[in-house]
This record gives structure tokens, sequence and C-alpha cells, in this order.
């Protein structure tokens, strides 16, 4: 309720400023300053919200942006959002930094070929299913109704090709909340980066097709294909240069890292766009040469992670305060009939390639759920297609955005599902149910016939030891003494008496002090100890009655409204 009564009051102050007409003919509104505050303290209240309800954070940061903004309460205006989004360029690169940090070499060996197979299986079987589809559906796309097959068949792969994408920003974000660790989480993001890299190079290939058959047609360029490839080995190369400046300034001048991180992805990006290099590219090699050529991984990653809260919450606000809900309107047949294809394509192409791969069960089970969102890359590569291809671009813009929306929402919930039930969410367990064990059945390990004799052997010493200990852990601290006592005078010889007798008197002190440790503890520990379940024990599990499961509902809405 407290959190409720926040936000209520922050959109009454919005809400004067407006009233106000606070604002200036400088290049930078003040009342965007003002705006910002208000995403950032919004977003990070219905972000919680939307934990409390087990949702990733993002999704309550996509809302705050789709209801705060141009489409429904306007308390930000679109030029207010054209102003925030120089926050994307900070956002992109840091994203894509940590993104190639996190692609350690000998994880990368471990998953290579279930990357390698997921990104051909998947992505081919995707970019075939969306083209089949809009080839199918040509007649009821207005701006492809009549047009050569050719053009539809281009068009169809530039849908394709932004099919195939999976957001590293949503991917990145929902592991870093999460805390989730394991196979899942490290080949999600693996495919997640390599897609995107995959998309820069089809993309072109689309784009060419589509000018050919287009009517304002420039004819295929063969040469587009030699300059991008130009620039994929010019951005590989900006990216190991990049990532030597950091380590260099990290190991050497170390002063306000976060700062230097900040200015060197805003002038990285500037020179992207001022030699036409892929910045995603860029970001992504130097954050894996620092995590690979030097020591500095570890530190960078969680330098990134400090920094990233406040960008990831206005990225995402802004990007679902650029979701254009009339726009989705027109094209939402459309959208829907790729997004049920696509995470049909994602399905099968995803359980195919993860049982070749060999992957475990928790993997081949839930992998899927992991690669449905999208979001920033496919918005900023679908400004590109506008860019090249006029009136036909902006078409095809609009029915991604339309896509976009769908995946942006429900992505990031689905692949925190999917982590969940495959374990890897910290202090979240695989969702199966639980293996019966015969306890009466004894287990049996078969020796190799070399091992049997020492084997036996050392039991048998470990045994006796473990025997000992055991009648000396049992004396009380006056039986302890008076062996003491007893062992100097036995006749033994001189160097066995010191021996002995310094065993005993360490073992008549450790004995003291176990026992005084005990008698204070005892007095100490509370007579009652209250303990907040675990959010897992409130989740539905496949093996619950009827009753057991009304009755974790019952609790988790209990849950929800005291936090409120």
């Amino acid at each position: 309720m407290r959190r409720v009564v926040v936000l209520g009051l922050l959109l009454g102050l919005m809400a004067l400023l407006q009233i106000l007409q606070v604002g200036s003919d400088t290049a930078f509104n003040p009342f965007s300053l003002a705006t910002f505050g208000f995403v950032l303290l919004a977003a990070y209240t219905l972000g919680q919200v939307a934990a409390n309800l087990q949702l990733p954070k993002i999704t309550g940061y996509i809302v705050t942006g789709l209801v705060f903004g141009p489409q429904i309460l306007n308390v930000f205006s679109s030029a207010v959002e054209a102003d925030l989004r120089v926050v994307n360029d900070l956002a992109i690169g840091l994203i894509a930094l940590s993104a190639g940090a996190e692609m350690h070499l000998a994880g990368l060996r471990k998953i290579a070929r279930s990357l390698l197979l997921i990104v051909l299986i998947k992505g081919g079987l995707i970019l075939v299913a969306i083209t089949g589809l809009v080839i199918g559906l040509a007649n009821f796309i207005p701006f492809l109704a009549g047009q050569p097959i050719g053009l539809v068949a281009s068009v169809g792969m530039i849908l394709g090709v932004m099919a195939i994408g999976t957001s590293p920003a949503a991917t990145i974000a929902v592991i870093n909340e999460t805390g989730a660790k394991g196979r899942l989480a490290d080949t999600t993001l693996g495919v997640a980066v390599a897609k995107d890299i995959v998309m820069v190079i089809l993309l072109a290939l689309g784009i060419a097709l589509a000018r050919n058959f287009s009517a304002e047609g420039h004819g295929f360029e063969v040469a587009i294909l030699g300059e991008l490839a130009l620039e994929l080995f010019l951005s590989l190369l900006a990216g190991a240069a990049l990532g030597g400046v950091i380590i260099a300034y990290l190991k050497y001048v170390r002063a306000e890292p976060w700062l230097f991180t900040v200015g060197v992805i805003f002038a990285m990006t500037a020179i992207a766009h001022q030699f036409h290099l892929e910045a995603l590219l860029v970001f992504i090699v130097a954050g894996f040469v620092v995590q690979n050529a030097s020591s500095l991984g570890h530190d960078f990653v969680e330098l990134a992670e400090r920094v990233a809260l406040p960008v990831y919450v206005v990225f995402f606000s802004v990007a679902g305060a650029g979701l254009d809900l009339g726009a989705l309107r027109t094209v939402l047949l459309i959208a829907l009939a790729i997004a049920v294809v696509r995470a049909a394509a994602i399905y099968a192409g995803t359980a195919v390639a993860t049982r070749l791969a060999g992957e475990p069960e928790e993997v081949r089970k839930n992998a899927w759920l992991s690669f449905v969102a999208q979001a920033g890359v496919v918005i900023g590569l679908s400004i590109i297609v506008e860019n090249n291809l006029g009136a036909l671009g902006t078409e095809i813009r609009t029915l991604v955005m339309g896509t976009v929306a769908i995946h942006l929402l429900i992505g990031p919930v689905l692949f925190k599902i999917a982590l969940t039930r495959a374990g890897e969410v910290a202090g979240a367990e695989p969702d199966e149910e639980p293996e019966i064990v015969d306890e009466e059945e004894p287990a049996f390990f078969v020796l190799p016939p070399t091992l049997e004799e020492p084997v036996v052997a050392l039991e048998t010493r470990v045994y006796e030891a473990l025997q000992s200990l055991a009648e000396t852990a049992s004396r009380g601290p006056l039986e302890t003494a008076r062996a003491v006592r007893g062992w100097p005078g036995e006749g033994r010889a001189e160097k066995e008496q010191r021996i002995e007798s310094g065993w005993a008197r360490e073992l008549q002190i450790a004995v003291d002090r176990f026992w005084s440790e005990v008698h204070r503890t005892s007095l100490e520990a509370p007579r009652q100890i209250s303990l907040e379940l675990e959010s897992r024990w409130f989740t539905d599990a496949r093996w619950d009655t009827a009753s057991q499961r009304w009755t974790k509902r019952l609790r988790r809405a209990r849950r929800i409204l005291r936090r409120l």
C-alpha cells in the first residue's frame, strides 16, 4: 500500500508541473529532467510490485513506460521521450559490454555445440516459417497485397530475420535480477549474442533483395555485401582496441571506473556512428576481451552491474513508452500470427537442437521459453530498414513494432519461468517430482580387483580412528582430566610420555572450550524462531493435491496484499 501511495504522490507532482507549464527553449527541456526522476522512482516502484507478483522487474519497468507514456496517461510526451532516448545509447553499450564480459572462453567451449546447433536449426526454422507465413498471408497484408512474389518473399525474409533475434538486454536483466546460474542461463545469453550478429548479416541481404524487387528499385547491390564485411571486420578491431583501453585504465588508473565506463560508452557510440561501425558488436567484443585477456573480468562485471539498475529502469521504461498502441491495433492480427508461428518454430527448433546436442532434460524442456523476448536491438534494426526502404520500410517497421510489443511484454516472464523450472534461480530447485528412495535397499559399488585390498585396509583404520575419537568425545571434562593425570606415570618411554601428555592437555583444553561454548549457546538461544518460507514453497507443483494448490494460492495472495 505504501508503494501505491508514493506512486500517487509522484503522479500528482508531475501533473502539477504540467499545469504550471514548466519548460524551456533550451536544447534540453528541464521538464525532461523532472520526468527522468519520475520514471526512475515510478518504474522502480512498479518493478517491486511486479516482483511481489512473481514477475520479472523489467515487466514493471515496461508497464511504467506504457501507462505513463504518450499512449495512455501522457505524463511524459513524445518530445520528453525523445530527450530520454539519450539513455538508450548508454543502455545498449552497457548491455553489450556486460554480455561480452559474461562470455568466458572455458564456458563457451562447454556450450559451443549447443550454441551452434540452436542458432543454426532454430534460426533457420524461424526464417523459413516466417517467410512462408508472409507469402501465404500476403493478400491479407495491406502493403503487400498485389505485389510481385519476389518483393513479398524479400519482405518475408526481413521479418523472418527480425524474428530470429532474442533480446540480450532482457536476458541479462532477468539473469541479474534472479541471480540465475547454470547451463540454461549461459546458453540463452550466448545464443542471444550470437543471433544478433547473424541478424545483422542476414538483414543486409534482405534489404538488398527488397530494393531489387521494390517499385523504387535500386537494383541488387552486390557491393553492399563487401561493405558489410568491411564494417564487421573494423567493428571487431575497434572492439578489441576498446577492450585494451578498458584493461589499461582499470589496471593502472582505477580512478572513478564507473564514470570512465559511462564516458567511454558515449564516446565509442559516437565514433561507431561516424564511421558506420556496428556499435553492438564493438561493445560485445570489448567486454569479451576484458574478461578473457585479463584478470579484471570479475571486477568489470561487478562494475557494470552497479551502474546497470538506473540504466535498465529508464531503458525499458522508454521502450514501453515507445510501443505504439495505435499502430499495434492496425496490425494486431498479423502480429499475433507472426508471434504464434515464431513461438512454434522456437519450440520445434530448440527441441531438435538441444536433443542433438545432448542437453540435460531441464534445458530441453525449458529452453524454448528463454528465446521469446525481443527489445532494443530489433527496434534499432527496424529503423535501419525504414531508412533504407522508404515507405515500404515504414510499413515493415510498424509490423515489427507490433510483434516486438507482444514479445517484450511476455518474453521476460517466460524466461523467468524457464529459469525457475530449470532450478537455476538462486534458491530454486528443478521442477520435478521428488525421487522416492527405498532406504532399506543397500547401495553397492563394485571396486576393481586391484583396489579391494587397500580400500578394505583403509576402511578398517578409519573405523578404528573414528571409534577412538567417539569414545574420547563421549567423556566429560572431569573424565578427560583424570585420564590426563594418569598418562605420564605409566612407565612409557620419555619421548612417548611427552607426546601423550601434550596431546592430552590439548584435548582437555579443546573439550573444556567445547562444553563451555555449548553451555553459553544454550543460554543465549532464543526460545522461539519464526522463519518466512521461501517463495518456491508457495508455488504450485505437479504433485500437489487440489486442496494444497488452493492453500498455496490463498497464502500467495495474503503475502502480496501485506507487501502492497
